[in-house]
């Protein structure tokens, strides 16, 4: 069955290939945001648990402060992943924010604002790009085994990092 193009003289499957890798990359911030909201919860966790001495008031906020930056993120991961245009504006806000990370959180919300904000951007989260999504479920993006790789050596070093600091004591 033949689909109608979306643009004159590209069908739905020329849309999605040209546009995955941008898919994906949008999809990705969404899976860091799902680790923001996990370090934001155990960042909760963590003062709820502290043996500090500080006022009740102030741990109270404080769990508050990242109970709300946990769910925030986890929903904006969720609506990344599902590339709903909704999200593009807090997005949008937070990556200004993070920009002020001087230098590597100005470099990553930078290439941040440049997936949700350019032209293939915009096509990724255009109602007619989620057409063409619903019209050909059988296109996957494929991660190259080289960032596997990377993100295993990534993840080894997190645990290197954290079992460091647990056992510097």
């Amino acid at each position: 069955m033949e689909q109608p193009p979306i643009l004159p003289g590209l069908n739905y499957e020329e849309i999605r290939t040209a546009h995955l890798h941008h898919e994906a990359s949008i999809q990705s911030i969404g899976t860091l945001d799902y680790l923001a909201g996990f370090g934001s919860a155990c960042m909760a966790l963590a003062t709820v648990l502290s043996h500090e001495s500080k006022e009740m008031i102030v741990k109270a906020a404080l769990v508050a402060v990242f109970g709300l930056f946990s769910c925030a993120y986890f929903w904006m991961g969720k609506q990344l992943k599902q590339l709903n245009p909704a999200v593009r504006r807090p997005a949008t806000i937070l990556a200004c924010l993070g920009l002020l990370g001087f230098p590597i959180g100005t470099l990553i919300n930078g290439y941040i604002l440049f997936l949700l904000h350019s032209a293939k951007g915009k096509m990724v989260f255009s109602p007619e790009y989620q057409e063409a999504v619903l019209a050909t479920p059988d296109i996957k993006y494929k991660t190259t085994k080289l960032v596997w790789v990377l993100l295993i050596l990534v993840l080894l070093m997190i645990v290197l990092a954290v079992t460091a600091a647990l056992t510097h004591r």
